[in-house]
């Protein structure tokens, strides 16, 4: 049983680097994405580059499907297991070469950049690589004693290596809708504005409680009430972000003959109720 729990890790290597040519070749802007990579430092003729990526993507798939057969037993690990140690030898090139470039590790969907903790996993696939070519168990041999088991222990594994690979969860997870189109009633923005720091910090001003005057412009919605400013008649414009936190609000105080800004106050530069710059 031991000979067949190592064995199984080759095949959960195989699987990722399945997974990583399947990515690959399945990429619709390939040209875009292979010249946000590091391999894009090495290699500056773009035809050239391409064919790099596609031979990469060929002797993923290769290896990873020799490594999934388990035919050869421990030599089935050997390709995948030397694709890992080329993948730990450009990664730590890339780390210190081309640390604003992304590894490309699964095509399109790595577009994060080269960091240690990439390093780290590749350091680990590695070592499953290697724990797998000590083992000369085929799939016959692994499957023999306890097919529930391997079932088991290669599911779990398997989602524990995916764990490693956070741009897999982001790529999947469902994307916000973008600030610009996201509707939010103009109730729940003044809600939210009443419950932060610079209401509090401007309210004493104000001559209203409820708006004069609000319109959108993209992002930000801007709010107007009736107000007095050290004694001149005003009106406090609040700008506001949809869908945003109280951090990114900003009041100013407007005179109403002559539009004349009087004073300004934003949320991240309030520290005190009377910290207004004065214009």
């Amino acid at each position: 049983m031991t000979e067949a729990i190592l064995g199984l890790q080759s095949v959960v290597v195989g699987l990722i680097a399945t997974g990583a040519a399947i990515a690959k070749l399945t990429d619709r802007t390939p040209a875009r994405t292979v010249t946000r990579t590091a391999l894009a430092r090495l290699i500056r003729g773009r035809r050239s580059l391409l064919v790099l990526w596609y031979g990469l993507a060929g002797a993923e798939l290769v290896a990873g499907l020799l490594a999934c057969s388990r035919t050869a037993g421990r030599w089935s690990a050997l390709p995948v297991g030397t694709l890992m140690a080329g993948a730990l030898a450009y990664s730590s090139w890339a780390l210190y070469a081309a640390p604003d470039a992304s590894c490309g590790c699964l095509g399109h969907v790595s577009s994060d950049k080269v960091t240690r903790v990439g390093l780290a996993r590749t350091t680990i696939l590695l070592a499953l690589a290697a724990l797998g070519a000590s083992s000369p168990a085929t799939w016959n041999g692994m499957t023999k004693r306890d097919v529930v088991l391997i079932v088991v222990t290669g599911i779990a594994e398997l989602t524990l290596a995916m764990g490693l690979f956070p741009e897999i969860r982001s790529h999947f997870r469902p994307r916000p809708e973008p600030c610009e189109t996201r509707q939010e009633p103009i109730a729940q923005t003044l809600a939210r504005l009443r419950a932060g720091k610079l209401w509090g910090a401007v309210a004493q001003h104000l001559e209203a409680p409820e708006p004069s005057d609000s319109w959108r412009q993209a992002c930000w919605r801007y709010i107007t009430f009736p107000a007095t400013y050290r004694g001149d008649p005003a009106i406090a414009v609040f700008v506001v972000r949809i869908a945003g936190t109280a951090r990114s609000d900003a009041v100013a105080f407007v005179h109403r003959d002559d539009d004349r800004v009087l004073g300004r106050l934003t949320t991240e530069t309030l520290r005190e109720p009377w910290a207004i710059s004065h214009c």
